[in-house]
């Protein structure tokens, strides 16, 4: 997917993967060949997604300040207190 939209990295895997997951649970527990206790488990990787993704896109946003030179890491510094701050008030 990366090579067809012209980006050099692995685009849409673990999404792409995560739809497979869900549809495949849905259709087996429709049929009643999945048991309680497996949904429960791909319901526990679905939450999972979420917070996978954004360790994965945060860890990317990092490289990319810090080869991006000090306005990169001023930003980068900014957006973080910023977000400790609404997180604060938002408490």
């Amino acid at each position: 997917l990366g090579m067809i939209l012209g980006v050099k990295a692995n685009v849409g895997g673990v999404a792409i993967s995560m739809i497979l997951l869900i549809l495949t649970k849905e259709l087996l527990a429709k049929k009643g060949y999945l048991p309680q206790v497996t949904q429960f488990g791909v319901l526990y990787w679905s939450g999972m997604y979420i917070p996978i993704v954004v360790a994965m896109s945060a860890g990317q946003n990092v490289v990319a300040a810090l080869s991006g030179g000090v306005l990169g890491i001023i930003v980068s510094v900014a957006s973080l207190v910023g977000t400790v701050l609404v997180i604060r008030y938002l408490n």
